[in-house]
C-alpha cells in the first residue's frame, strides 16, 4: 500500500529539535525534519531543557551505558527518557536488541527497557553486564 502524498499539506506534527512543521513521510516517521538532520546535530547542542548524557561505554549490538550529565540544568534521564530512547537511535545507532543501562542523577544503575525506538519501561539493577571500573 502506497503512503500518501505529504507535500504541501498542512501538518500537526512538529520537528523534534526545531518545531517547525513536519511535511513529508520520512520526517513524520523519524520526528526531525530534513534540515535538522542535514545539519548533523549532537545530543544537547539544541535543547537545553533536554536530558543530558555521556556516553561511559559501547559495545554494538549488545549494550550502551551512560551516566546523567545535565540533570542540574535541565531534565535527567528518568524524567526524559522517551527524547533519551530516540536520541540513542539516531546517534548511536542502537537496535532494539542493545540493551541501555545508565547512572542516573543519584549514582544508581539500572536498566531502560525498550523497542523499536520506544521506551517500555524501567528495570533495576544491570544482569549480566559488567561495569567494574567504568564510570
Amino acid at each position: 500500500m502506497a503512503m500518501p502524498a505529504m507535500a504541501n499539506v498542512k501538518s500537526s506534527y512538529s520537528c523534534k529539535l526545531c518545531n517547525r512543521p513536519l511535511r513529508d513521510f520520512v520526517s513524520v516517521k523519524i520526528g526531525i525534519g530534513p534540515i535538522c538532520r542535514a545539519q548533523d546535530r549532537k545530543q544537547g547542542e539544541f535543547d537545553f531543557m533536554n536530558a543530558k548524557w555521556r556516553v561511559l561505554k559501547h559495545v554494538p549490538g549488545k549494550y550502551i551505558f551512560i551516566e546523567d550529565i545535565g540533570h542540574h540544568m535541565g531534565r535527567s534521564i528518568t524524567s526524559n527518557v522517551e527524547y533519551v530512547i530516540e536520541r540513542l537511535y539516531i546517534e548511536h545507532d542502537i537496535t532494539s536488541g542493545t540493551r541501555v543501562i545508565y547512572k542516573d542523577s543519584d549514582g544508581n544503575i539500572d536498566e531502560i527497557i525498550h523497542a523499536a525506538g520506544r521506551f517500555k519501561t524501567f528495570k533495576p539493577g544491570h544482569d549480566g553486564i559488567d561495569l567494574e571500573g567504568i564510570g
